[in-house]
């Protein structure tokens, strides 16, 4: 609560508390995650709006189907099939490189050559929703976010 009193949290910053089921003397330390952020950022390449208390409230109701749900529906949506493109600099390479930076936490330098080559020419067939829901679904996502199962 501290940390979060001297942080004072922005417009488009969401946040989820997750309290293990066990005693609070068990409970050694917290972590914060930005889990909503990461996922606009990567799909979108942009910070969340207004617009997106929807989805927030979709993954808080729905958990791990739901964070797909929003997830596909981002990839999916005019913004990230047309829009992102006339962004200047924006094409199929500068997005995966953001999707594995915001998703994974990964450095250009760490994808895997065989990764990259698959799913540059998925984004190259218009596959969006395939790719994210892919990387959502690799065990650098969910160790990185604290996702132990789906």
């Amino acid at each position: 609560a501290a940390g979060l009193a001297e942080s004072a949290l922005v417009p488009g910053v969401f946040l989820n508390v997750n309290v293990p089921a066990r005693p609070l003397s068990e409970i050694t330390g917290m972590r914060w995650t930005r889990l909503g952020r990461r996922v606009y950022r990567g799909i979108l390449l942009r910070d969340p709006d207004p617009s997106s208390v929807g989805y927030v409230q979709t993954i808080q109701r729905s958990s791990w189907s739901g964070l797909q749900s929003v997830a596909q529906t981002m990839a999916e949506s005019n913004e990230s099939r047309r829009d992102v493109y006339s962004r200047e600099g924006v094409g199929n390479e500068e997005r995966l490189v953001v999707l594995y930076r915001e998703l994974r936490g990964y450095s250009e330098d760490d994808i895997p050559e065989d990764d990259w080559n698959y799913q540059l020419r998925q984004l190259e067939s218009r596959q969006y929703a395939e790719v994210v829901l892919e990387m959502l679904r690799q065990p650098a996502f969910r160790t990185r976010f604290g996702i132990r199962a789906y």
